[in-house]
């Protein structure tokens, strides 16, 4: 079975979005849901990154506003125009701050659309031009480790997911990642990397609520071995 992508949004950002950014997020964090396709929380981060780009040059300046139209459609329930939209800030702008992140939100609609492959295409893109300090890495890394999953490619979403867990996040997000890593390797019936990444769990995040899985899922590996 197939899975959506639930990015969560844990802490301030920490590229230094702006004063405007920072009002937008406070705002999102009392009123907004956690999920970054469908939710107040990103428009209002990118309601901020608007202001911030207005002060720069016109171009970025373009972009960013279109990002935020585009956000506006998501947040309503008009994917295909949001995706429209998307994709013209991609051809426009694609090697500018927005453009690039309208790969991203591109990649959460492919996926939601069901088409792994073309959200993965997305988020490569995305995650070729940042480094793991941007705020939103760990965001484009889960989608590329479901993308691959929901391909198949158990193999590749067990090594993508390991990495997400090496992001900047909680440790709940942590564990839960190397959760996905561990089920991903049974999947692709490579039993001691899973009991590797479940013993890991259970020795640096013994108060996870990811324990338990952690817990079964040895016990299925040790009840067929």
């Amino acid at each position: 079975m197939s899975r959506q992508k639930l990015p969560h949004l844990d802490g301030h950002p920490s590229d230094a979005l702006g004063a405007a950014g920072l009002k937008a997020y406070d705002f999102a964090q009392s009123h907004g849901r956690n999920l970054a396709i469908g939710a107040g929380v990103l428009v209002a981060l990118v309601v901020g990154f608007v202001l911030l780009e207005s002060n720069r040059d016109s171009s970025s300046k373009a972009a960013a506003s279109q990002l935020a139209l585009a956000l506006a459609d998501v947040n309503i329930n008009q994917t295909d125009a949001a995706a429209q939209k998307l994709t013209e800030v991609v051809s426009r702008h694609g090697g500018s701050s927005a453009g690039n992140r309208a790969r991203l939100y591109l990649g959460d609609i492919e996926l939601k659309r069901g088409n792994a492959a073309a959200a993965l295409t997305q988020y490569d893109a995305y995650l070729a031009k940042v480094s793991k300090d941007d705020y939103f890495w760990t965001t484009g890394q889960r989608g590329r480790a479901i993308a691959l999953e929901n391909q198949s490619r158990f193999a590749d979403a067990a090594v993508a997911f390991e990495a997400l867990a090496g992001g900047t996040m909680g440790e709940e997000e942590k564990a839960h990642a190397l959760l996905d890593a561990a089920q991903a390797r049974m999947r692709a019936a490579d039993n001691t990397a899973a009991l590797t990444m479940y013993d890991r769990i259970l020795k640096e995040y013994p108060l996870s609520r990811a324990t338990a899985a952690a817990k079964l899922g040895k016990a299925e590996l040790s009840a067929g071995s």
